[in-house]
């Protein structure tokens, strides 16, 4: 159902923004984001691959998509959000997800959809969401740009150590800045 649809791919050192030195290659860290729209809502699919996944506290694995309206922004910090998606041991609903639009974090209720998928080289998550939950103010159209930027959060079994991989390669601007973001026409 994701065929024909473009990724953005975290998959080369390059693109470690944190502990590089710790990722070792695609196949222990890296994800491939899609995005789309279907109606009201926006459609995710986060594939990532991961030799060993990781879900007790304080160590644990996860996703977070920055997401931001682009036509809104005009070159200026604008209100966007973040989707935070951890792994977990069991198929099924995604178990601790958060979303937070602006800073008011978001009731998870029937209206967003969540599957989590574990696979044999890591796990796939699948996310539905209404555009006015992520504060939208409208459904973007066909071919217009939104802000994504994706970090993938790889924790290691040996102590407090994880690296992060990205797709813009920034550090503490990730989720604030529109000129950060990378631009993602809608399909």
């Amino acid at each position: 159902e994701w065929d024909g649809i473009n990724s953005l791919d975290l998959n080369n050192k390059s693109q470690v923004i944190l502990s590089p030195e710790k990722w070792q290659n695609s196949s222990d860290g890296s994800c491939s984001f899609k995005a789309a729209v279907s109606g009201d809502n926006l459609l995710m699919s986060i594939e990532v691959t991961d030799g060993q996944i990781l879900t007790e506290e304080p160590n644990n694995d996860n996703v977070a998509i920055y997401y931001g309206d682009l036509s809104s922004n005009q070159g200026r910090r604008f209100r966007g959000g973040t989707i935070n998606i951890p792994a977990q041991q069991e198929n099924g609903t995604v178990e601790g997800l958060t979303i937070r639009a602006g800073r008011s974090e978001i009731p998870i209720d029937n209206t967003i959809k969540s599957y989590y998928k574990k696979s044999q080289n890591g796990y796939t998550v699948e996310l539905s969401v209404p555009f006015q939950t992520l504060g939208f103010s409208s459904v973007p159209a066909k071919g217009s740009e939104t802000g994504f930027e994706v970090v993938l959060t790889n924790a290691m079994k040996e102590g407090n150590s994880t690296y992060q991989i990205g797709m813009s390669g920034t550090g503490s601007e990730v989720g604030y800045s529109a000129n950060v973001f990378n631009r993602f026409e809608m399909e």
